[in-house]
């Protein structure tokens, strides 16, 4: 489980550095229309509108059953260690689902059939655990891996998971209501856990370890734009209307 942990710390830390490029780009730049990254994989961003750029839609269990049981974050929640043989790579989700949005937040975007859209956040990995650093020159050798995934759709609301989860309770037993609940281990900061409820709210809950154990010690209602995971690099225009 070190090894899981300190891989998180190294994500979570990309993720705060990349939403905090992304809020002064939108604040201060005008976006070109295609960009490219130093990660390895060599796939391009783009900031075109959803609706020009999607152009199928897929069944939501299909989606969920590809992408949640090799995603990181589902591995951290059922304590699976087996990471390095394990992780879900862009080029193998190219093969059966292919990337046709990529946003400098560091997510792709699926048009769900059954309504609404399907995200899904990537992470840097060489493959090896072990050997993760976050230095420019060794981002060159890294590749997108799945980290963790959502699926938004208009029938959830603010007390969907709030209301069914109280303190005391596991980390399990939060996943059973919500599977695109999201795990951070910051370390520093202590250990949370996040559900999206719109695009102007997730709900975290402060985790306390026992025993190998996540429990949930309090429940909090937060903006989306001050979590420090995948959520709150959502772009604006990727929401449905």
């Amino acid at each position: 489980m070190n090894k899981a942990i300190i891989l998180l710390l190294i994500i979570c830390l990309l993720f705060v550095h990349s939403c905090s490029s992304i809020i002064r780009d939108e604040n201060n730049t005008t976006h070109t229309n295609e960009s490219t990254t130093n990660c390895a994989d060599e796939f391009k961003f783009s900031d075109a509108p959803l609706g020009e750029l999607l152009t199928v839609s897929y069944d939501i269990n299909e989606l969920d059953s590809f992408f949640i049981p090799r995603s990181y974050n589902e591995m951290l929640i059922r304590d699976d260690n087996d990471t390095d043989k394990e992780l879900l790579t862009i080029y193998e989700v190219n093969e059966s689902f292919p990337v046709e949005v990529l946003r400098e937040g560091e997510y792709s975007v699926y048009k769900v059939k059954q309504g609404g859209y399907y995200y899904v956040f990537w992470i840097f990995s060489t493959g090896n655990t072990s050997s993760i650093t976050i230095d420019e020159e060794s981002l060159k050798n890294f590749h997108r891996v799945v980290g963790n995934v959502l699926y938004i759709s208009s029938d959830k609301t603010v007390d969907d998971i709030s209301t069914k989860i109280s303190s005391g309770d596991t980390l399990l037993e939060l996943h059973k209501l919500d599977k695109y609940v999201f795990l951070n281990v910051l370390l520093s900061h202590g250990q949370y856990a996040y559900s999206f409820v719109d695009k102007d709210t997730v709900i975290e809950f402060k985790l306390t370890n026992e025993h190998g154990h996540y429990l949930i010690n309090s429940i909090d209602k937060l903006s989306r734009k001050d979590t420090s995971c995948g959520f709150g690099c959502i772009f604006e225009q990727d929401f449905l209307p």
